[in-house]
This record gives C-alpha cells, sequence and structure tokens, in this order.
C-alpha cells in the first residue's frame, strides 16, 4: 500500500468479513512497516493509502495510529581502506624522519648509508577498527629501525691504501688532506657499491736528508733548478739568518729543509 511515493508493506495475511445482515460493511487490522527508513515515513493518525495489495471490494486502507520511529542518520564507519591510508601515512613519516632520528643518535665517526636506512613494525595503536563509527581516525606506530654505517676512520684508511696502491712507489699521500664524501650507496643481498667523492693531495716521497746534502753552498737560482730538476719541486724558496748572503750554508747541519705539498 501507498501513500504518494512511500511504501508501505503488511506485516502478515489477513482476511477480511463481507458485509454483515445489518448492512455495515467488514474491518479488519493489520501492522504495517515502511519498506525504506528516514523520517518522511512518519505519517499521522487517519493518514489514508493508496493499495493494490487487496482485493478491489476493499474500499478503503487507514492508518490506525501513527507511523513513528523513522529516522535516517548518516554515520561515518572505518573502512579497509581508512586503515591501509593512515597506515601508509604513519610509514611514511617515519621513513621521512628516520634519517633526522639517525643523525642525532649515531656516532659522530659514524656514516650511515641512507639506501640502508629501512624500519619494520614492532607495536601499532589504531584510535578505530575497521566497521567502528568515526568521523576520522588516527594511530600510532613504533618501529625499529634498521641500518648499514661505516667507520669514518676505517673507511678512510682503505681509501688510502687504495690510492696508494694506485701510485707508483716514489708517491706519497699526505693522509690528512684526504676528504671524500659519499655520493651513492647500494646494497644488494651482502654486496655494498658505495659512490663517492675523493680529494686528496699526492707527492713526491723525497728524503729531507738527500735534499739538505744536496744544497751545500749553492746560489738560489742553482738550488732551485737542482731541486726542480732531481725532485721535481715546483718552487724554492730560502730563509736566511744574514739577509746579506742568500747562498745556502756550507755545512749541511746549518741546513733545515721543510716541504709543502700543494
Amino acid at each position: 500500500m501507498t501513500n504518494g511515493s512511500l511504501v508501505f508493506l503488511i506485516d502478515s495475511e489477513i482476511t477480511i468479513n463481507g458485509r454483515s445482515e445489518s448492512g455495515e460493511r467488514g474491518v479488519a487490522k493489520v501492522g504495517a512497516t515502511a519498506q525504506k527508513i528516514g523520517p518522511e515515513y512518519n505519517l499521522p493518525k487517519g493518514t489514508s493509502f493508496s493499495q493494490k495489495t487487496f482485493s478491489q471490494d476493499v474500499l478503503e486502507v487507514v492508518a490506525e495510529k501513527p507511523f513513528t520511529g523513522g529516522v535516517k542518520k548518516e554515520v561515518k564507519t572505518v573502512s579497509r581502506d581508512d586503515i591501509s591510508t593512515i597506515r601508509k601515512k604513519i610509514t611514511a613519516k617515519i621513513n621521512s624522519s628516520s634519517e633526522d632520528v639517525l643523525g642525532a643518535n649515531t656516532d659522530s665517526n659514524l656514516i650511515v648509508l641512507k639506501d640502508s636506512i629501512s624500519s619494520k613494525t614492532k607495536k601499532e595503536t589504531l584510535s578505530a577498527e575497521i566497521g567502528e563509527e568515526s568521523k576520522k581516525i588516527s594511530g600510532t606506530i613504533k618501529s625499529e629501525i634498521s641500518y648499514v654505517a661505516l667507520q669514518k676512520n676505517l673507511f678512510k684508511e682503505e681509501i688510502y691504501k687504495k690510492i696508494k696502491e694506485s701510485l707508483s712507489s716514489e708517491y706519497e699521500i699526505n693522509k690528512n688532506d684526504l676528504e671524500f664524501d659519499i655520493i651513492d650507496s647500494k646494497i644488494n643481498d651482502e654486496d655494498l657499491n658505495i659512490e663517492a667523492k675523493i680529494n686528496y693531495k699526492y707527492f713526491k716521497d723525497i728524503s729531507l736528508s738527500d735534499i739538505a746534502k744536496n744544497s751545500v753552498f749553492k746560489s738560489p737560482a742553482e738550488l732551485e733548478k737542482y731541486l726542480e730538476n732531481k725532485f721535481e719541486v715546483a718552487s724554492v724558496s730560502l730563509a736566511s739568518k744574514n739577509s746579506h748572503n742568500l747562498w745556502t750554508p756550507i755545512f749541511q747541519k746549518n741546513i733545515k729543509v721543510e716541504l709543502d705539498s700543494q
């Protein structure tokens, strides 16, 4: 039975008697329920209905009591996608801040390789579960961060060894001037590949005593030419207590030699 566009369904089958001997029409009562939910189905007592449910002999269907209890409410519930989204957001936040956290808590002698940083969830706490009524969802995740790090001093020593192997034995490196920056790193199973920018100075390994021995009683021009040819010295600077005599001393013990690698 209907009232406009509103449809109601009877709750059970009924039998309606015909007219009595006195001419009164038969009357029957039956419960009815709205087909859908909503406040628009709350109709007052005395509301008339059109009907196709009953026989055509039924002249009138009227609400003996008001229809009540019809409500419609939009409820936001937590879906599986909501849970997945919040997990992804929290995990992304953890991953993006892991490097800063490690930087503040690791030994200054360690270099953390960015490609090696990973996190593993140890405990998860969410404000709601799938199917629960909630307009928003939040959560916390406790994670364990793992990473691979290099010890600066040991890595520098390895770089020094590799450079020494590549140079002729007559050349030396000033280890204190050796600097490096990690540009990229790749970790595959147990293999570690590191790309680094390395700055270093190398120079010919010169015996200071040999220079002093061969510098006895020479003029500045003569000494400079000799050192350039013999030891590949780029430039020579002389200092003497006697400003009027720039010739080198005649005794080796009075000669002091200092080298500077540029």
